[in-house]
């Protein structure tokens, strides 16, 4: 949003504020997940000297393949833990500043129905998504089969266990909705065109999964949750789409992964019926919310945040 009477130069100032702001806030969710490995690690390491003393620190089998297993079957608990941790600091923040954290993440009521349209709209995304990679890596298996492997083996971890489920179903998308929602799409609402802001967040949310798989279905999703929370007026509409949408994602992994990919004919039935549960909940979703009025953002100011609202399956999660 231009104020009126805007200078060049203040508005170069206010862009960049939101930008700067954003990627703050990116830094926060980043930053956590990085002191909760080294500290994972750390702890790790201090165990296996405790155990075996210090000579176990030249051992190369160690510190590659019984090092690596160890922390990546502590990912579940990693995330979880960073997750948190970052949404505490954001609570901080804004009470630092004297706000309701409620009002500024958008933690709002909302039409009940519009939870079934919800779940329908991420389940149906996210097997419309993995249906068209199992085609794919049936059509193109030398080229879909290549990827990063300690990927990978992190999201067969994640998917073995309790907390790792926890994490990427439930955990991931509450504090990532906090985060690119909440907190920098509430920010760029303030300082940018709507267009722009919703955009912007966006891009930030694939930056932040780390790889060009994920960052570009990230980017996408991200549009998606961004208009999801302006129609509704609630972040918790965005968090419920997202749910569906891992959840979806979980399950089908773990049936591949005990049952195998099973026949193409299958997956381009369940990308038709995927299609048509999408535009289902869409369609649903736009009825439920054609008469909410869409929250409008706050005056632009410097401080303020309020804002408006493997190689298959494990490619096509967003947490």
């Amino acid at each position: 949003m231009k104020p009126v009477g805007e200078t060049r130069t203040q508005r170069r100032e206010r862009r960049i504020a939101a930008w700067g702001l954003s990627f703050t806030y990116l830094i926060v969710v980043v930053g956590m997940q990085v002191v909760a490995a080294l500290i994972a690690i750390f702890a790790l390491i201090s165990a296996a000297i405790a155990r075996h003393g210090q000579s176990i620190l030249q051992d190369q089998t160690f510190l590659t393949h019984t090092l690596m297993q160890r922390y990546l079957g502590m990912m579940g608990w990693i995330l979880i833990i960073s997750d948190v941790a970052a949404v505490l600091i954001f609570l901080f923040i804004v009470k630092g500043r004297h706000e309701s954290f409620r009002e500024t993440v958008g933690l709002r009521r909302f039409r009940p129905l519009l939870v079934v349209a919800l779940l329908m709209l991420g389940a149906g995304l996210s097997l419309l998504l993995n249906s068209g990679t199992q085609i794919l890596s049936t059509l193109f298996p030398s080229i879909t089969s290549s990827g990063n492997s300690t990927l990978n083996a992190a999201f067969d971890q994640l998917f073995s266990s309790a907390p790792g489920i926890v994490s990427i179903i439930l955990i991931a998308p509450i504090a990532e909705e906090i985060a690119f929602r909440g907190m920098v799409f509430g920010v760029l609402r303030q300082k940018l065109a709507l267009p722009v802001a919703l955009i912007v967040q966006a891009v930030i949310f694939g930056v932040f999964h780390g790889n060009i798989a994920q960052g570009l279905m990230a980017f996408g999703l991200g549009c998606l949750l961004a208009w999801v929370y302006l129609r509704s007026g609630s972040i918790i509409c965005a968090m419920l789409v997202h749910f569906a949408f891992n959840g979806t994602t979980v399950l089908i992994t773990l049936v591949t992964n005990k049952t195998g990919s099973g026949p193409i004919w299958l997956w381009l039935l369940l990308m038709l019926a995927a299609a048509g549960l999408f535009v289902g909940g869409l369609l649903w979703q736009i009825g439920l919310t054609k008469r909410k009025s869409l929250p409008t953002a706050p005056p632009a100011s410097t401080t303020s945040t309020t804002p408006a609202s493997g190689d298959n399956a494990p490619s096509m999660l967003v947490s």
